[in-house]
């Protein structure tokens, strides 16, 4: 697994975090909405949408953590495995991370019993990577192909609404557009056959992403 310190001292990437308000801010409806219906529709413990500093992991977003971590909204880097999709800039996939000999010793596995991982890199068009759009869970867990794939689409809709942050006459506020699609996803999320029907969030997410981008 290829881990280059470096990046995350890159004071370029720190200085995108800052600016488009992604770390150390406020909690947002919008990222909220976003990881409550990816963890109920995989049927994860915790989803993320996680920034990561030079020093600590910021949760802009949480579901599921324990209740110290949902009110501190960050950890050390000791504890992120979202890091590692960071310094590779490509997605992590983890079936059991206590046998996997780089991640084994990380405290987020140690501590909190995290066993199974599936994050994406959160970046900007220019290549800055940020953090993760990520899924964890407490055993171990053969990740689908459709589930991958519902995670990628939860990622690009994230990664449009940066990119919007980062152009100076585009409002960043896209609520509006996850109220519309939030009835189709819980009715989905609610359905016995979730899993059957993640092809179709797939193509709704991309819908979604769509609009935002016709939207500027």
């Amino acid at each position: 697994m290829q881990y280059d310190e470096s990046i995350l001292n890159s004071s370029s990437r720190l200085e995108v975090l800052h600016k488009l308000s992604l770390i150390d801010s406020d909690e947002e409806p919008f990222f909220d909405r976003l990881t409550v219906i990816a963890s109920r529709l995989l049927g994860s413990p915790i989803s993320l949408v996680s920034m990561v500093g030079a020093d600590h992991q910021f949760f802009k977003s949480s579901h599921g953590l324990p209740a110290e971590l949902q009110v501190a909204r960050q950890t050390p880097l000791s504890y992120s495995l979202c890091q590692y999709v960071v310094t590779s800039g490509e997605p992590l996939i983890v079936t059991d991370a206590t046998i996997n000999p780089a991640l084994k010793n990380n405290l987020g596995v140690t501590e909190f019993n995290v066993r199974s991982y599936l994050g994406m890199p959160l970046t900007t068009d220019d290549g800055e990577r940020l953090g993760s759009f990520c899924v964890m869970d407490m055993k171990p867990r053969e990740w689908s192909d459709d589930e991958i794939a519902v995670i990628k689409a939860f990622t690009d809709v994230v990664n449009t609404e940066i990119e919007g942050r980062a152009q100076a006459h585009y409002e960043n506020r896209l609520d509006d557009y996850i109220a519309t699609a939030k009835p189709q996803l819980d009715q989905f999320e609610t359905d016995v056959n979730a899993t059957d029907s993640l092809p179709e969030v797939v193509t709704l997410l991309e819908s979604l992403r769509m609009d935002i981008l016709l939207s500027r």
